[in-house]
């Protein structure tokens, strides 16, 4: 990856399981609200959190990204995850890129149900410190600070706070899908043409 001109780049992880039009839609919208020049999705080789459940391997759910993303310029996706054969921790993902990108300003984007359970995240006070948290919420989102006060200091929990963005969600999810591909039910409507045709070639979640 080579973005020499940007300035600010959004990371977005996930286990991606899979990717859907909702993905996308949050990732254009919160890209457009923080003036992002490049949003790059990174799928999760092993989630800490997902480990044990039954998940697409690593290797589909990266190249239905790269699918769901191909004509978009503005999205590029990292396999800097799905390579690894270890559980994978957003605080060293962010360090990897800001090696690769010294000069820019790294932000990780994360759903509003995500920002009480930062508290336990895997070395969560340096991950504030060394990149901006996003958080994208619905209008009338409400967040609870409490669980992060254990955790972080008041001017860390401030600059959380700071960066909460609204975005008008779509309904889509990945559960809606997997539940839809494994009943044989159409799912046009929810992913990527390309991701839906991949999904039948590959026979995924019983389709």
């Amino acid at each position: 990856m080579n973005y020499s001109v940007a300035k600010k780049i959004l990371l977005y992880g996930g286990s991606f399981d899979p990717v859907h039009n909702g993905h996308l839609h949050i990732a254009r919208e919160a890209a457009d609200r923080i003036d992002a020049d490049k949003v790059v999705f990174i799928p999760a080789g092993m989630p800490p959190h997902k480990l044990g459940k039954q998940m697409a391997s690593a290797e589909d759910r990266y190249e239905m990204l790269k699918r769901a993303t191909e004509f978009e310029s503005m999205f590029d996706v990292s396999d800097y995850e799905v390579s690894m054969d270890s559980p994978s921790f957003t605080v060293h993902t962010v360090r990897f890129f800001r090696s690769q990108f010294r000069n820019c300003q790294l932000c990780w984007l994360i759903g509003g149900d995500s920002f009480s359970q930062l508290a336990s995240w895997y070395s969560i006070g340096n991950l504030v410190d060394i990149c901006t948290i996003v958080t994208v919420g619905r209008p009338g989102f409400e967040l609870d600070r409490e669980p992060l006060k254990a955790k972080l200091s008041a001017e860390q929990i401030y600059r959380l706070v700071e960066n909460i963005i609204e975005v008008p969600l779509t309904g889509e999810s990945s559960t809606e899908v997997r539940d839809r591909a494994g009943r044989g039910e159409s799912i046009e409507e929810l992913v990527p043409g390309a991701v839906a045709e991949y999904i039948r070639e590959k026979g995924l979640y019983g389709m």
